[in-house]
């Protein structure tokens, strides 16, 4: 039988394979490492402004990556005030939940750019960082866009069409360098032992974070826990105040919901930024007490702020244990009336003598090198040219609050007012010349005026 024309031709044709556009890989590339990151960071709601009163809170937040194409208004009224009564769970009458919302948000709105930024680079700290992840978890349905009437959303189509934008550009990016590869290289991955080590020395870096990671959380947590435990039992250590600040920029932070997960959360998505202790060394101090509130001091580097109470010998000694640590405000009460009626009896008019032969001087013996604040109340039985000296030309002072000043006090620090911060205070003893009083106070300012802007 005879072949018909075009036959070969037909079956070869219908036999050749034809190419892709994309391959199914690359769209679940760009669907892993473009689409799904961009709406868990662009579509959760991050809260910007807010406040509130007892029964209401209103809360402003704004969606989208990297422009906002989307704010929102929450209006929650949870109670009413009746007859200065407050009544939870109880809505007051003729109120319109939609416009009250929808007024809110336009006040927010107001004077603010149609089109805004919304990269978040940045670290959040303070109190922010604290309680980091509260409003961005993508995990919890109310972060995510809801039409109730008690919020209002302002769509912003410019916002939104730039961000529609950037995503197409990212996924094509992202398309077009998996599509290279799976033609030039003949697939996305190349399973070599080149590409087993460096897939093995990426994964040991990561594990080695992470164990470090976990290693400074734990070990920061067990500070923290003795700190509390100094605070419990009531020593020296009147309180500790931290600062946080989030590990990683918020738009890291969010893209992992903020190291919160239904396996549990980990810890390591804030750390502590700073830390204040507030020290007491007064009468049920002991100096094992004040070695350990050292140690800690030293430990967590977190900034002190101590107070010394009835000076004496032995207040001094304590005062010396604490030396290395960042002291930042320091009150010296050189009240030792108690100390030198034991000492040397009830007969103040011996006291002066008594003291020499003593041999006791005014010798703090600590790092005041980043000291900014001091508060002095100086004692008229010990001469004041030493309760003042420890503290002259100190580099980091900005305030000096100085109370009882006699003349001797006063004179001395006219001769040395060089090495004084400018501002500082003066309370003088009744004694104290108005003419000198006027003539120190003219030296210096009681508060600095604003830098002009």
């Amino acid at each position: 039988m005879g072949q018909k024309p075009n036959e070969g031709h037909d079956s070869e044709s219908t036999s050749t394979p034809r190419k892709r556009l994309l391959h199914k890989r690359t769209l679940l590339v760009v669907l892993c490492l473009v689409i799904l990151p961009w709406v868990l960071i662009a579509i959760p709601k991050t809260q910007v402004a807010g406040g509130g009163t007892t029964g209401l809170n209103v809360n402003h937040s704004v969606h989208g990556w990297p422009f906002v194409h989307l704010e929102s208004t929450e209006y929650d009224v949870y109670g009413n005030w009746v007859n200065g009564k407050f009544f939870p769970g109880q809505m007051p009458p003729g109120l319109d939940l939609a416009k009250s919302a929808q007024k809110s948000a336009n006040s927010y709105a107001e004077g603010k750019p149609a089109v805004q930024l919304n990269l978040r680079l940045a670290r959040e700290d303070g109190q922010m960082a604290e309680y980091i992840g509260e409003t961005g978890f993508w995990s919890e349905s109310s972060n995510w866009p809801v039409w109730e009437d008690k919020t209002h959303l302002t769509p912003r189509y410019v916002g939104l069409f730039l961000n529609c934008c950037c995503l197409f550009c990212l996924a094509a990016i992202v398309a077009l360098c998996c599509e290279y590869r799976i033609r030039s290289q003949g697939g996305l991955l190349k399973y070599s032992l080149r590409s087993l080590l460096i897939g093995m020395t990426l994964l040991a870096i990561g594990i080695g974070l992470l164990i470090q990671l976990h290693r400074e959380n734990v070990a920061r947590n067990r500070l923290d826990l003795a700190l509390q435990r100094q605070i419990d039992e009531e020593h020296a250590i009147y309180s500790a105040d931290r600062v946080f600040e989030a590990r990683f920029p918020r738009i890291v932070s969010q893209l992992f919901n903020h190291g919160k997960h239904p396996w549990g959360a980990i810890p390591f998505f804030r750390q502590v930024k700073s830390g204040t202790l507030d020290v007491d060394i007064f009468d049920r101090c002991d100096l094992k007490d004040l070695s350990e509130i050292t140690k800690l001091a030293k430990a967590t580097q977190y900034e002190v702020i101590l107070r010394v109470m009835d000076f004496s010998p032995e207040r001094q000694r304590m005062l010396k244990t604490m030396d290395g640590i960042n002291i930042v405000d320091l009150e010296i009460e050189f009240d030792s009336y108690d100390w030198m009626s034991q000492e040397f009896g009830d007969d103040d008019a011996i006291w002066d003598a008594e003291l020499k032969r003593s041999g006791f001087k005014v010798d703090l013996g600590i790092d005041m090198s980043k000291l900014e604040t001091v508060g002095l109340y100086l004692d008229w039985t010990i001469p004041q040219v030493e309760q003042l000296k420890p503290f002259l030309g100190l580099p980091a002072l900005k305030k000096a609050t100085i109370n009882g000043l006699s003349t001797e006090g006063a004179e001395f620090i006219l001769k040395t007012k060089a090495q004084w911060p400018k501002m500082v205070e003066f309370d003088f003893q009744d004694d104290v010349p108005e003419e000198l009083r006027k003539k120190l106070e003219s030296e210096f300012v009681k508060e600095l005026p604003f830098p002009d802007v």
